[in-house]
């Protein structure tokens, strides 16, 4: 089995920022280009849904530990000033039986009820 010495991140938005931050606390060597700085990207202003996606099901128990971690991490970072991290509530619900993904399950404040009409999976 080989090993990653060195990586190049090619941007600074979220998703570069994250893998490069997650690879060096695994030990890898990470240099990072980017055009702009990560405050003048759209990451930096844009808002996001936490949960995995739709069709993404498998594999559940590792789906659940990845979720988990992340939801973890966008806590802490939320309790931090200056992150631009915030929690807000929000509602997943379908009409169409399976559709959800399920994107809420381990989420903090996660409920079962939902308008009449709806499905949950």
């Amino acid at each position: 089995m080989s090993t990653i010495d060195d990586v190049l991140i090619v941007g600074a938005g979220v998703i570069g920022l994250t893998t490069a931050v997650s690879l060096a606390e695994a030990g890898v060597g990470v240099r990072i280009w980017t055009r702009e700085r990560p405050e003048d990207t759209t990451s930096a202003v844009a808002g996001a849904i936490w949960g995995r996606g739709p069709g993404v099901q498998e594999p559940r128990e590792r789906i659940a530990a990845w979720s988990g971690a992340t939801v973890g991490v966008l806590n802490e970072l939320a309790e931090r000033p200056g992150t631009g991290v915030r929690v807000a509530e929000g509602l997943e619900a379908t009409r169409e039986p399976g559709a959800s993904a399920g994107a809420a399950d381990g989420a903090p404040g996660a409920r079962d009820d939902l308008p009449p009409g709806y499905v949950d999976r």
